[in-house]
């Protein structure tokens, strides 16, 4: 008791100065919640008469929460609505962030938030301290629910023009699912059979834009454009600058050189070249051809889209583009021979350099012992390997046709990675650190060593 009682009070207070760590435990919570509820016999199709089992619901819930988009069952005949609800439920909370909903909760109940509860929202969003979480908070759910809305009721038209059965909630379920950059399609080859519907293609691909950004940078936009023009902040011309350069360059390469797009009919060609391209870049992860029989050139401009990933405060993964433009910053400073990383016009805070410098570290770290682990429990190809991994990092949920082979020592290992993912990261091994005053982290002595 005295024990239990001890730890308790530890978790309080290391979270309260530790929000990765509160975030790490708050989605491994959801993820396990979400798998007992899939498990559930009334959540299934009735034609489906093979149980849900504990492994693969926690896949599917991880992968929900994580907004990834991996599956190990195809969850449109897999589960009735009810399943499909409880999945579009942990799309949500993982793509807004379970913080916004406890905070939202939290102002309609008291019309403000505690510290303790901005700071770890603004954690979450990667906030400066002058921000004012309360209305910020407001405005995102507000905004979200909006255009959600929006693009439910242009894809349910699309749909019905279509013939799809179920038009509504198909409407629904993708729309949340693409402003989620979740990837989860209720239909067992993604978006395949309506790669000759453009107009579709390109609703899900401002959706998952409009997610992949985020609210900030929407927002700050919105206002130089429409309210007062202004010059925008270095993220957000980041964000911007080097998401167009990505899926400029990445369609271009791909509609050129891919044979499976040369396959197509004209018409077809550059939007489903440019729909797969986004879908790295943001990390959607829907498809729309065939991932596992792309060409190697295809495979490679995908996993430099997936690896750098969205926005920092939007709902996708990977490096994020901001920490990729201050490493190849970095990259540049190092060989003209400066001694201070200056981007856009500014000098960059050393924090930020070390933060993204040990980023990519701990990505290829991971990455490194994922597919190392995944050989050693699996007979996997290497390539193909790599591509899940790199996928469950970044939480894209592309995937060249491992997913289904996985085994459960193969499932559980996606699994962990699409967590760590999800949390970020930097920031889920930044959870683990033991909270340590200030004074015990100061350098005493300066020592110079040969790069």
């Amino acid at each position: 008791m005295t024990a239990a009682l001890g730890v308790g009070i530890w978790f309080r207070l290391a979270a309260r100065r530790n929000p990765a760590l509160l975030a790490a435990l708050a989605y491994t919570v959801y993820a396990l919640l979400g798998a007992v509820a899939l498990m559930l016999p009334v959540m299934r199709e009735q034609s489906r008469t093979e149980s849900v089992g504990f492994i693969d619901a926690l896949f599917l819930s991880t992968s929900a929460v994580s907004t990834t988009g991996l599956v190990t069952l195809d969850p449109g005949s897999t589960f009735n609505f009810g399943g499909e609800l409880i999945l579009l439920l942990l799309i949500q909370i993982g793509g807004l962030g379970y913080m916004t909903f406890m905070s939202m909760a939290y102002i309609m109940l008291r019309a403000q938030l505690s510290p303790t509860q901005s700071r770890l929202t603004r954690s979450g969003f990667g906030l400066p301290e002058n921000f004012r979480m309360t209305s910020f908070v407001r405005q995102v759910v507000i905004a979200t629910l909006m255009i959600e809305a929006v693009g439910a009721l242009v894809l349910m038209y699309q749909f019905e023009q279509a013939g799809t059965a179920g038009a509504l909630w198909n409407g629904i379920f993708h729309s949340v699912s693409a402003f989620c950059t979740a990837g989860f399609a209720l239909f067992p080859t993604s978006f395949e059979a309506y790669k000759d519907n453009g107009p579709m293609l390109i609703v899900l691909s401002v959706l998952s834009y409009c997610g992949a950004f985020g609210f900030v940078v929407i927002a700050e936009c919105l206002e130089a454009l429409v309210i007062r023009p202004r010059r925008l902040s270095i993220t957000t011309r980041i964000t911007v600058w080097l998401s167009a350069w990505l899926l400029a360059a990445g369609t271009a390469i791909v509609w050129i050189f891919e044979p499976a797009i040369r396959a197509l009919p004209v018409a077809q060609q550059f939007p489903n070249a440019l729909f797969q391209v986004m879908a790295a870049s943001t990390t959607v992860g829907f498809n729309s051809l065939p991932i596992g029989a792309l060409s190697s050139a295809s495979i490679l401009v995908l996993y430099l889209l997936m690896f750098i990933g969205a926005s920092p405060a939007g709902t996708g993964g990977g490096l994020k583009s901001t920490t990729a433009a201050t490493l190849a910053a970095t990259m540049i400073s190092s060989i003209k021979g400066r001694d201070a990383v200056s981007l856009g016009g500014y000098l960059l805070p050393q924090q930020r350099v070390i933060q993204a410098a040990g980023t990519l570290v701990i990505a290829l770290v991971v990455i490194l012992a994922a597919v190392t682990l995944l050989d050693l429990t699996g007979s996997y190809a290497f390539d193909k390997a790599l591509f899940e991994v790199i996928s469950a990092l970044a939480t894209v949920g592309l995937s060249m046709g491992v997913t289904g082979e996985l085994n459960d020592a193969g499932k559980l290992i996606v699994t962990a990675v699409m967590l760590i993912g999800r949390v970020g990261i930097l920031t889920f091994f930044v959870s683990f650190a033991l909270v340590t005053r200030q004074e015990d982290l100061e350098i005493r002595k300066t020592r110079d060593i040969i790069l």
